[in-house]
């Protein structure tokens, strides 16, 4: 793994050499410096930044619970949870690339490292670390202000890992299918497993409507995963969709997992500046033949209206409704959203693990600057405790609590 990422570095950074033998013109446009070099060449760079104010304000009677030993208290928090660079373009006619890093909450992370090579203008291949083909929400950058944070129904879907895969786009048609293993965040430093994670994913959609005013999306995908050396024990942890805290309250643990099958539909309709998607994510762990296979079953729900700028716009290069409503001038935004995930593990557990039902409003001055607020109630069901402990449980119902979030997107 560490060869191929040299590898990949370097080709990226080739771009050098290119500049340095071709005349080049520069310019800033929108919120990226875009470098142009003969022979094609293209760089564009730009960079997201987000700094995100968290409040909580719980809902149930607190004394009932302890977490990690103290009086139960999730802590008000400032952080910038995004510092992305992108550094994007074309080497030629059929070569492109994009790296991208984000080094915010004290680390540095590898998001993006890919290269394309464009068989036609509506297909193409990649290779490299990229977005897994998945959900909608999945595809979201954050400099689209569609999501803060992950949303809870699509906790179980995968984000981004090294793979190769091939993409068709047209007016109406999205398609994407490819082979994908690990993160390489996980193992840069370290040895590569001698069995690695391995397994296929796919992604298509349909607009249905393509008039000017009013579309219909309609799509599936689906995303098989073989578990690192064939057998693990499967453990993780649901967030409170906020980026500006770790808190974790819903927990799992499945051992003996040998894979994992993820298989989603998604809708969304827009007329004129209203907007409304629906998708629905469900997820099985299969283990060893004698144990009984858990699911989960999630759904994201998003509705939202413009009522100054352009509507969203539809992105046919990932068949979702991202583009940004700022008309040059400003643009308000303002929804409501829910999420939510029900989980049976054919054990005797059969609830809804948790749900959130909340609003939001963004507000962009320019081009380069959104701001954002969101409120959301969160709800716990009691079975998937975590790091807290209770002191009744036959009068405990679960944790629910209010998340008040405040963000400023910078985009540069």
């Amino acid at each position: 793994m560490h060869r191929i990422t040299l590898i990949l570095i370097a080709l990226i950074t080739l771009s050098t050499t290119t500049l340095a033998q071709s005349h080049t013109k520069v310019n800033y446009h929108g919120h990226r410096l875009t470098i142009k070099g003969g022979k094609d060449f293209k760089l564009q760079v730009s960079n997201v930044y987000t700094f995100d104010g968290v409040a909580f304000a719980s809902t149930f009677d607190t004394t009932q619970a302890t977490l990690d030993d103290h009086s139960f208290e999730i802590r008000p928090n400032l952080a910038f949870t995004n510092l992305q660079t992108s550094l994007a373009g074309d080497f030629s006619k059929h070569w492109g690339y994009e790296f991208r890093i984000n080094y915010a909450m004290n680390r540095l992370s590898l998001l993006d490292m890919y290269l394309d090579y464009r068989l036609k203008d509506q297909l193409k291949i990649r290779i490299g670390q990229m977005k897994v083909p998945g959900p909608m929400s999945q595809n979201y950058s954050t400099s689209s202000i569609m999501t803060a944070t992950r949303p809870m129904g699509l906790s179980m879907a995968s984000s981004r890992r090294f793979g190769i895969g091939l993409f068709h786009t047209t007016g109406r048609l999205y398609s994407a299918i490819g082979a994908y293993t690990s993160n390489l965040n996980d193992y840069i430093g370290s040895t590569f497993p001698k069995q690695p994670e391995v397994g296929v994913a796919g992604r298509l959609t349909y607009n249905v409507l393509n008039n000017r005013h009013q579309k219909l999306l309609l799509g599936t995908n689906i995303y098989w995963m073989r578990m690192q050396d064939g057998l693990v024990n499967r453990s993780g942890a649901i967030g409170i969709e906020t980026g500006a805290s770790n808190a974790r309250f819903i927990r799992y643990y499945h051992h003996n997992t040998s894979s994992q099958l993820n298989y989603g539909l998604e809708v969304a309709y827009m007329h004129r500046n209203f907007l409304i998607a629906l998708e629905g994510l469900g997820t099985n762990f299969f283990r060893s033949s004698d144990l009984p296979t858990p699911q989960y079953a999630g759904w994201n729900l998003r509705a939202s209206y413009v009522f100054l700028g352009n509507p969203r716009r539809y992105n046919v290069s990932k068949g979702d409704f991202s583009g940004s409503p700022y008309n040059g001038k400003q643009a308000l935004e303002i929804g409501v959203r829910s999420s939510g995930i029900y989980y049976n593990n054919h054990e005797g557990i059969e609830a809804l693990a948790g749900y959130s039902v909340g609003a939001f409003a963004n507000y962009w001055t320019t081009s380069h600057l959104c701001f954002s607020l969101l409120a959301n109630y969160i709800d716990h069901h009691k079975d998937f405790k975590s790091n807290y402990t209770i002191s009744n449980l036959d009068s405990f119902k679960g944790l629910d609590f209010m998340v008040f979030q405040g963000r400023v997107t910078i985009l540069f």
